[in-house]
């Protein structure tokens, strides 16, 4: 998606209803994204851990 200032943005996902170690395994990917910065890369801005 695009937000309202035109930043690219990719939206991932994490059920609330999947088991612990799937849940630490996403927030484990996230650690490892926020490191990137590349032009073809979309940058991680943020997650959120609950849903509102």
């Amino acid at each position: 998606g695009i937000l309202k200032d035109k930043t690219a943005v990719a939206v991932k996902t994490c059920k609330e209803d999947l088991p612990q170690e799937l849940k630490i395994k996403f927030l484990q990917e996230a650690k490892i994204l926020k490191q990137y910065d590349h032009p073809n890369i979309v940058k991680l801005i943020g997650v959120c851990t609950q849903r509102q």
